[in-house]
């Protein structure tokens, strides 16, 4: 929406309590939406099968991200995570990384007292792969299921009648000019890599002013994917989402400037590797690339 009419702005500046009941909202219709699919006469869907769809036992986390007049607002409903990878003021070459969100799981007091206290039961099931104790889960209390592993989702109707929720925690960021990149991704990228590791694997690829977005995220998801390979027998939902920030974006617009000069004068520069020949990244070994400073 354009934000120079949008009721958001008052008196030129935004407003903050007004942004988050917009996010919010917006996580009340999407849920809305999902349990209208499991009504009598669902919506139709693209690709939805022609009976609806089941959402007793299916849903999905959600992330949403406002930016606005300087500012980020970043909902957060369940496991999926918002981090913000930035260059540490006055040093370019140090990458930092900052937790947006905080993953909603049962284990949490606040969230297993609200499940507790709705007739829910928090309890950690079997590891995939032993009989060690595995995620802590939510359960309804006279029936196996749903052993949900988040406290906070989309869908999930079973889970949402024993204490689940569709709320949203809402945080608030001052965009800097040392802010680079957000990553949103699913658990399957944090349960094998943390927050500096996954944005030293983008930064490694986005380093020397480039704008891959693209091949950033396959990286990343290549690194995360084969993590899961040597650790687990399973694979679990490896997805991201990479969002290029305004200061990364203008140092890049003005590199490609610099480059098509020094083109058009004869000069030469470095050719640039092909991304699907780089060598596996392990969490290990990240090399610690760094972001271009800031115009």
């Amino acid at each position: 929406f354009d934000t120079h009419e949008h009721p958001l702005r008052s008196a030129g500046r935004i407003d903050a309590p007004a942004a988050r009941m917009l996010l919010a909202t917006a996580c009340d219709t999407v849920q809305e939406q999902v349990h209208a699919l499991a009504g009598p006469n669902p919506p139709q869907c693209p690709g939805a099968p022609p009976g609806g769809v089941d959402v007793a036992m299916s849903g999905c986390t959600l992330l949403l991200v406002l930016m606005i007049d300087g500012s980020m607002f970043v909902a957060n409903v369940g496991d999926s995570r918002c981090v913000l990878g930035s260059a540490a003021p006055g040093d370019s070459a140090t990458v930092t990384a900052q937790a947006l969100s905080s993953d909603h799981v049962p284990s949490l007091p606040n969230e297993r007292a609200r499940i507790e206290a709705l007739g829910g039961v928090v309890k950690r099931g079997e590891a995939a792969r032993s009989a060690e104790a595995g995620p802590w889960r939510v359960y309804c209390s006279k029936e196996p299921g749903p052993g949900l592993a988040m406290s906070r989702s989309i869908g999930d109707c079973s889970a949402h009648a024993v204490g689940v929720s569709h709320k949203p925690d809402i945080r608030e960021h001052a965009i800097s000019r040392d802010d680079r990149v957000l990553l949103l991704c699913t658990d399957g990228v944090w349960d094998m890599l943390s927050n500096l590791e996954a944005v030293r694997i983008v930064a490694a690829v986005l380093r020397g002013c480039t704008t891959d977005p693209a091949g950033a995220c396959a990286k990343l998801c290549g690194v995360a994917r084969r993590a899961w390979e040597r650790r687990e027998a399973r694979i679990d939902d490896v997805t991201c989402v990479l969002i290029l920030l305004p200061h990364h974006r203008a140092e890049t617009l003005r590199a490609q400037a610099a480059a098509r000069t020094a083109v058009a004068a004869g000069a030469s520069s470095e050719p640039q590797g092909d991304l699907s020949t780089t060598a596996d990244i392990r969490p290990a070994s990240i090399p610690v690339p760094h972001f271009p400073p800031a115009p």
